[in-house]
């Protein structure tokens, strides 16, 4: 359609606009010239154009994600492993740490355990009532330590153990 357009502009503007049989003729004689002569050599042509043209494409296209892609995505994921298992360390020593202290903890506070266990016999029942009033209110916070303690183990689980 664009080579139509092109003839009739230049035939304009060499004729002024009058088209002639001869010019008809002309191209006519142009295209079966081509169709007898130049288009297997021209088809043959445009084949390996094209054959070249898109293997250069592809040579690219291997290079970039070759040279630049790949170790990009090599870095960010060595990046990736490294955080998470820094995370994983901390947090493996960050448990163990609190295991630890909470076993020591019990250690020291069983004695006095005892010691509460065998003095609340001498204690009086008003008394008792009020430590426990006081032991009841702190339960509660400490469930709710305890919950957020939960969350927070839940949360890393889910992350790290996927």
């Amino acid at each position: 359609m664009f080579q139509g357009l092109v003839l009739f502009y230049v035939l304009f503007m060499i004729n002024f606009g009058e088209v002639r049989f001869y010019i008809f003729v002309a191209i006519l004689c142009g295209f079966a010239a081509y169709q007898a002569l130049m288009r297997e050599i021209y088809l043959k042509l445009l084949e390996s154009f094209i054959f070249i043209i898109k293997t250069m494409i592809h040579f690219l296209a291997n290079l970039v994600r070759t040279l630049i892609y790949q170790p990009i995505k090599g870095l960010i994921l060595l990046f990736i492993s490294l955080l998470t298992g820094s995370v994983k360390l901390l947090y493996t020593i960050v448990k163990t740490v609190m295991k630890m202290l909470i076993w020591v903890i019990k250690i020291i506070f069983k004695p006095l355990l005892w010691l509460f266990a065998a003095l609340s016999y001498l204690m009086p029942k008003g008394m008792k009532r009020w430590i426990e009033n006081v032991f009841v209110s702190f339960a509660g916070k400490l469930r709710w330590l305890k919950n957020i303690n939960v969350y927070i183990k839940e949360w890393i689980q889910r992350i790290f153990h996927k």
